[in-house]
């Protein structure tokens, strides 16, 4: 039986701005100790808002958050069993990283009972896992590139000792390297019994989830275990195509789902010979064509309903 360390029902925010408004509903989510729970979807669909309410930083219109089943993250006793990523940047530019460090590991070590000290050494060591020298620290924040900013954010929330991590979108602004050095830490740190909660938008990053959630529109559309992508995408038919024909194609396919890029696209769920015939009658010049195996990023575009820009990023 898993350890729930965070629980959600019946969540509910509403945003108005006229002419927008903007509704999340969750009905129903768990975060188990030893996971990672990746949530997935493009800007615009909950994910930040999410994640706000998980943390205890807004107030839902409805709904409730359970902590161990029994605190709310909107309560002191709460708050010190969580550490919460925020999508944006919060040093303070003035100060160089190393003296950040300091003055964040003070505040954190007030309020969660920890040493200062111990924080701070904590949070240097993950700052040089993730690719920062000590000349590096030793440069005012103000002259560091948004990865350098983001590398001391995420050595300082997860310097803390906490069950649950909740951590919007923070690979955004990473190089690859440095986002493999995340989730490999964050996959060493889990296995002590820790749930980590992570947003991104980017498809690659499925693969490191132990359960993916689909969030569009404000709903999480699907919980899938990645063991369990062919339930949903049986198999992909790739098409090379000349690129002043596109807008033939997508017309001629337009009731099949797909990852379109300017000259190849990814179709799921498609008859080979019927897609080959579709584009044949629509005076299509089809350079390549060829079915496969689906993977994790047509998952994303699948679910979300989000095409990738790329086609290179859903391989």
């Amino acid at each position: 039986m898993p350890n729930t360390l965070l629980s959600a029902r019946g969540l509910q925010k509403e945003f108005r701005r006229h002419p927008y408004r903007f509704v999340l509903e969750v009905d129903r989510l768990n975060l188990d100790a030893g996971s990672i729970q990746v949530l997935m979807g493009p800007n615009g669909s909950g994910k930040s808002t999410l994640a706000l309410l998980l943390a205890g930083v807004i107030v839902p219109d409805a709904g409730e958050v359970k902590i161990n089943g029994r605190w709310s993250p909107w309560t002191t006793a709460g708050r010190r069993f969580l550490s919460y990523l925020h999508e944006g940047s919060w040093l303070y530019g003035n100060l160089s990283g190393e003296a950040n460090i300091k003055i964040f590991s003070v505040i954190a070590a007030a309020a969660y009972g920890e040493s200062p000290k111990r924080l701070q050494e904590k949070a240097l060591k993950y700052a040089g896992f993730l690719g920062l020298s000590r000349e590096d620290l030793r440069k005012p924040v103000h002259i560091y590139s948004a990865g350098m900013r983001r590398k001391i954010e995420l050595s300082l929330t997860l310097a803390v000792d906490v069950p649950i991590y909740i951590l919007d979108m923070p690979t955004v602004d990473l190089d690859p390297e440095s986002r493999w050095r995340f989730f490999n830490l964050i996959q060493e740190r889990k296995q002590s019994g820790a749930g980590f909660l992570v947003s991104t938008h980017i498809p690659e990053e499925a693969q490191f989830g132990d359960l993916l959630l689909f969030i569009k529109k404000g709903k999480i559309v699907a919980s899938v275990y990645p063991e369990e992508l062919k339930r949903y995408i049986h198999n992909v038919v790739v098409l090379r195509f000349n690129p002043f024909h596109q807008e033939q194609l997508r017309k001629a396919l337009q009731d099949i789902k797909g990852a379109w890029g300017d000259k190849e696209v990814r179709l799921y769920n498609a008859d080979f010979s019927n897609v080959i015939h579709m584009a044949k009658v629509a005076g299509v010049e089809v350079f390549e064509g060829y079915e496969t195996v689906p993977h994790l990023g047509d998952l994303y575009t699948f679910l979300t309903g989000e095409m990738i820009a790329n086609i290179e990023e859903a391989k």
